[in-house]
């Protein structure tokens, strides 16, 4: 299972390496977590970022179940992507979820998201993927605990779960191809977008600003 991405608070770093730290298997099989990503280049001048990122590393260090890449090149990408059987997107703000989206969809893979992301399958597309899949949205969100976060993971890795997830997968990168995207794009001009009411990602400086 994987985490993409820089390894950033407002991504939720540091939840998954506590979400899976002890974990060694699920559904009785081993499993390995894997953080594919390094330091923030915007962040890494930041000394409360310096202090962040070496708590992650401290806790990945720890465990025996839990690695990091550093950073991912392109090349390197569906690497890490094929081999996984579950993304996790532990996100506490909505910054750059989109690209990590791209990733999973075009690989077509299982994910889960936190549900500080969760509305982003109100979207069109989501429900309809959903629907079609035989999906309910929340079969894939979680709470930022680490309960409902095992809980989820378990579920969609169940056979009965993960097909329709891979399901849901092919359906959105189908839908959201370069040709349909343009043909949507007068009507998303005019239509009011979807809005997230998140708090700005500041969790930084409430424990490492000090």
């Amino acid at each position: 299972m994987i985490f993409f991405g820089f390894v950033n608070w407002f991504k939720g770093a540091d939840f998954f390496v506590d979400a899976y730290s002890n974990i060694e298997k699920i559904l009785g099989k081993k499993v390995r977590f894997i953080i594919a990503g390094g330091k923030s280049p915007t962040m890494q001048d930041k000394l409360f970022y310096h202090k962040y990122f070496a708590s992650v590393l401290e806790k990945i260090y720890a465990s025996k179940n839990v690695s990091i890449t550093g950073y991912v090149p392109q090349e390197k990408i569906g690497t890490y992507f094929s081999a996984a059987d579950l993304v996790v997107l532990p996100y506490r703000n909505f910054m750059t979820a989109s690209g990590v989206f791209s990733l999973v969809f075009s690989y077509k893979k299982p994910f889960i998201v936190s549900s500080e992301i969760g509305e982003i399958f109100d979207e069109t597309d989501f429900k309809k993927a959903f629907e079609s899949a035989g999906l309910k949205k929340e079969n894939v969100i979680f709470s930022l605990n680490k309960k409902s976060c095992l809980t989820v993971t378990e579920n969609v890795l169940k056979d009965g779960l993960k097909p329709k997830m891979k399901n849901v997968a092919q359906i959105i990168r189908r839908e959201r191809n370069y040709k349909n995207t343009a043909l949507l794009y007068e009507k998303l001009i005019f239509n009011e977008a979807i809005v997230l009411n998140k708090i700005p990602a500041v969790g930084y400086t409430k424990a490492y600003e000090q």
